[in-house]
């Protein structure tokens, strides 16, 4: 740590105060450091005079994601911008999902139906070739459903 206190200083750089507290292990016993942080030079100060570095809300990891404001311009962590294409990623592959497979729960739930009257069937009487085998593709299906629900 006195290592990169001494560069910081040595290379005259700015380490500003980070409004909106600091990262949080959220154990019994909290830890609290600032891990990712914004550096810039003097000069870059000089030319704007309102930078903020702000902590963003909670996202992904157990690490607030940082922004750094300088009047019209922003710059985002890394881990924010990640963060925020997960969560669009995650949005399109739940579209996807239902584009391309249909509601999962629904067919599950269709598929045990159908089985639960084939074997309300077969306690009455055997059953009959088609009804055999429709049993058999329904039981396949239904297979389908609860991996395509477990991989979901």
């Amino acid at each position: 740590m006195q290592g990169f206190s001494h560069f910081i200083s040595s290379g005259d750089l700015v380490d500003p105060p980070l409004e909106g507290g600091s990262w949080s292990n959220s154990r019994e016993e909290e830890a609290m450091s600032c891990i990712d942080r914004f550096l810039y030079t003097t000069e870059w100060e000089d030319q704007f005079p309102n930078i903020i570095q702000r902590r963003l809300p909670w996202l992904l990891s157990d690490n607030f994601p940082i922004i750094l404001e300088c009047g019209q311009i922003q710059w985002c962590s890394p881990r924010y911008v990640l963060a925020n294409k997960l969560k669009a990623l995650k949005a399109d592959l739940k579209k996807w999902n239902v584009e391309s497979f249909g509601n999962v729960a629904v067919k599950k739930t269709q598929f045990l139906i159908g089985l639960a009257e084939l074997d309300n069937v077969a306690e009455g009487r055997p059953l009959t070739v088609d009804e055999k085998l429709e049993k058999e593709r329904t039981v396949g299906e239904l297979e389908k459903m609860i991996l395509l629900e477990e991989i979901s």
